[in-house]
């Protein structure tokens, strides 16, 4: 049953609207704090991500623990700098 709790909890939280409008004090947070409280919503509208890379962004995110750099996005598959970019772009960050 705990196991069945924590996929309810990860697939529901991939239907919860984009914490850009959801999130108290939003407008308020580094780049880096946007990118580790960002949902399924904020990542995967960004310019060529899609949900497959959207998922392994927030898998790589809860399997270590959240991101310690913005360039620790690099190290998921299929994300390089210009994929990087355009995320950062779309959580209302500027780009490194």
């Amino acid at each position: 049953a705990e196991l069945f709790q924590l996929e309810f909890e990860y697939l529901w939280d991939l239907a919860r609207p984009p914490a850009a409008v959801s999130e108290p004090g939003w407008d308020n947070m580094s780049c880096l704090e946007r990118l580790n409280a960002a949902r399924f919503a904020d990542i995967v509208l960004a310019y060529d991500i899609g949900g497959i890379r959207a998922l392994r962004i927030l898998e790589y995110r809860e399997s270590h623990g959240g991101f310690d750099t913005l360039d620790e996005l690099l190290q998921v598959n299929e994300i390089k700098t210009v994929r990087r970019n355009a995320i950062l772009k779309e959580l209302g960050c500027s780009t490194p």
